[in-house]
């Protein structure tokens, strides 16, 4: 879909180029609205609460029980423990673990609002390298959750290869939601083919389409075009909750 920009967008669209050209690097704290650089700090507080009451995150799977593709006897009770107490599909936050960047960061609280005690690990300017750093120790740590949220992407793209750590770290047992990229730069067509692409041939990978969505609604962002302002995040968090709702129903059936 066409977007057309103001001009003022097209100066922001200038210097997000140039501090991407420099750093890889889509937002500048400094730089950002007042508004932004707000709502992005209040997701981070909240977001370290959330981390800090979850020192060993409840529900998840045992340290070494699962590591990569590896499942354990726990792994699949737990699936089956989901399937059971779940008709609607709805799973709850304490199910979650969610890596992202600022675009996540920026939507925190309404995450948190939809998933109560879901466990967010978003910074800004978070490459996917770094995102996959983060997961692995997790999931060395037993902190993975039976559902993983990652919205990376914005800084720098993701790439098949990426991706297919990504699947090694979280194993074939948990369910995976990739979130699309929005962002006006080179890479965004090209990731969002890679997330498509594994939403195809993973089994347990779904697709929650932010660029879909939010293409038709760019009056939700920020004037950089990329972060979701408050009703935005709320519909970003929409969007996660439906993608999730549709990762569990497979695993419903297949543990039951």
């Amino acid at each position: 879909m066409s977007r057309t920009y103001t001009a003022t967008r097209g100066l922001i669209l200038g210097a997000i180029v140039a501090t991407w050209a420099a750093g890889c690097s889509v937002i500048s704290p400094s730089a950002a609205p007042s508004g932004l650089q707000q709502q992005v700090s209040q997701g981070a507080m909240a977001d370290a609460e959330g981390r800090s009451h979850a020192a060993a995150p409840p529900r998840a799977t045992p340290a070494g029980a699962v590591t990569g593709a590896t499942t354990s006897t726990a792994s699949r009770g737990k699936a089956k423990a989901i399937a059971a107490g779940r008709a609607a599909a709805e799973v709850p936050g304490t199910d979650i673990t969610a890596i992202g960047d600022s675009v996540m960061l920026a939507s925190s609280l309404a995450l948190q609002q939809a998933f109560p005690g879901i466990y967010i690990d978003a910074v800004v300017s978070r490459h996917t390298y770094a995102g996959l750093s983060v997961l692995r120790q997790l999931a060395a740590s037993g902190g993975l959750r039976v559902v993983v949220v990652v919205a990376l992407g914005t800084n720098g793209g993701v790439t098949l290869q990426q991706v297919r750590q990504l699947m090694a770290i979280v194993g074939s047992r948990r369910e995976v939601v990739l979130v699309t990229t929005f962002v006006p730069l080179p890479y965004e067509h090209d990731t969002n083919n890679v997330l498509a692409a594994a939403a195809r041939t993973y089994p347990n990978v779904v697709l929650a389409d932010w660029y879909k969505t939010v293409s038709r609604r760019t009056s939700l962002l920020w004037p950089d075009g990329i972060h979701p302002q408050p009703p935005g995040a709320k519909v970003y968090a929409a969007v996660i909750k439906a993608a999730v709702a549709q990762a569990i129903r497979p695993a419903m059936l297949a543990a039951g």
